[in-house]
């Protein structure tokens, strides 16, 4: 097939190294269609919807490859690039736009997570002030609505409050940093587990799961995964959380639920092709989910990958799956996913 690779096209001067990372996704992704014998070309996507509806329709596509994770940097734009393929009729890879924009706008996902009966952590953000429980005093960790990438997390974005405005006002300060748009979320102190999923012939497959250990770390030391553990190979955090698949038999009943858990998940916000869902499980072996990931990143060294090759799945194997759950015509044929 002729494909083309759209990503987040990039500005100019220093790459931070979380955009760099996209640039190496979408050379591994060219080079595993290029092996698989399809006819690969890129687009880099700017808020310049105009002119990338004509770059798109001059490229003709048999499908596109979407690995867009924001637009010029801001990930509340994520879903524009689906939107506008949709509008065109041109099929693509991964989630359609609406599971994109409401597994990214990480307040509307808990939201549905909750009216699911799906635990998520509760929250608090300025627009709703009490959040959708009651306020109870405690650790809160303060995230971005919409940027991924672990951006602005770091040991600073814990914070310990006694009341609502002190949380507020925590949040006025940093929402800059944080996409403009911030929460304040229940910090749960606990084990961090990765379940990564994959469309398959007989529907989602979980591969293996995985958890992130946070070695070394002292009673000082908060254990989140944050910018740093994922960007800076000089870091004490990058070197310290490790991920396993391996596990006692003990956690056999855990790793059980968070498949349930998973696949609930997959239902729920109709994802295609992939996604990976984040859990804590506090100290009573409770998990609770902090994110879905409709489009989480496939360069060799990322965790879904890891994932993957724990399944004994190639780079080609994965891809292939993704492009068979899209709406694509190949060889005359549709693909499952209708």
């Amino acid at each position: 097939m002729k494909i083309t690779i759209i990503f987040d096209k990039p500005g100019y001067g220093d790459i931070p190294p979380d955009h760099a990372d996209v640039l190496y996704q979408v050379e591994s992704v060219k080079e595993t269609l290029n092996l698989l014998g399809h006819e690969c070309s890129e687009l880099g996507i700017t808020a310049d919807l105009k002119s990338f509806s004509c770059r798109i329709k001059q490229e003709a596509p048999d499908l596109v490859f979407n690995l867009v994770e924001s637009v010029e940097g801001k990930g509340n734009l994520i879903h524009l690039a689906p939107a506008v393929l949709d509008t065109l009729a041109i099929p693509y890879t991964g989630s359609k736009a609406d599971s994109i924009y409401r597994t990214s706008n990480k307040l509307l996902a808990k939201d549905w997570l909750d009216r699911n009966g799906i635990p998520t952590p509760d929250y608090i953000s300025p627009e709703e002030k009490t959040g959708r429980t009651i306020f109870a005093k405690g650790e809160y960790i303060i995230k971005s609505v919409w940027e991924h990438a672990s951006i602005g997390l770091d040991d600073n974005s814990i914070v310990s409050a006694d009341s609502v405005e002190i949380l507020l006002k925590e949040m006025e300060k940093r929402k800059k940093n944080l996409g403009g748009q911030c929460f304040a979320e229940r910090y749960i102190d606990g084990r961090e587990f990765n379940l990564s999923m994959l469309a398959g012939p007989d529907g989602p497959e979980i591969l293996p799961p995985a958890e992130i250990r946070f070695e070394s770390f002292t009673d000082r030391k908060r254990k989140i995964v944050g910018y740093e553990a994922k960007w800076d190979e000089n870091s004490f955090e990058y070197h310290n959380t490790v991920r396993t698949f391996d596990f006692p038999d003990s956690d056999t009943p855990l790793l059980k639920r968070l498949k349930e858990r998973s696949l609930k998940c997959w239902k729920l916000f109709k994802i295609k092709g992939y996604c990976r869902v984040d859990f804590r499980v506090d100290e009573k072996n409770r998990p609770w989910v902090l994110e879905v990931n409709a489009n989480p990143c496939i360069s060799p060294d990322a965790g879904f990958m890891a994932a993957a090759g724990r399944a004994g799945l190639s780079a080609g194997e994965v891809v292939n799956r993704i492009i068979n759950d899209s709406n694509v015509i190949i060889q005359g044929k549709q693909s499952c996913s209708e």
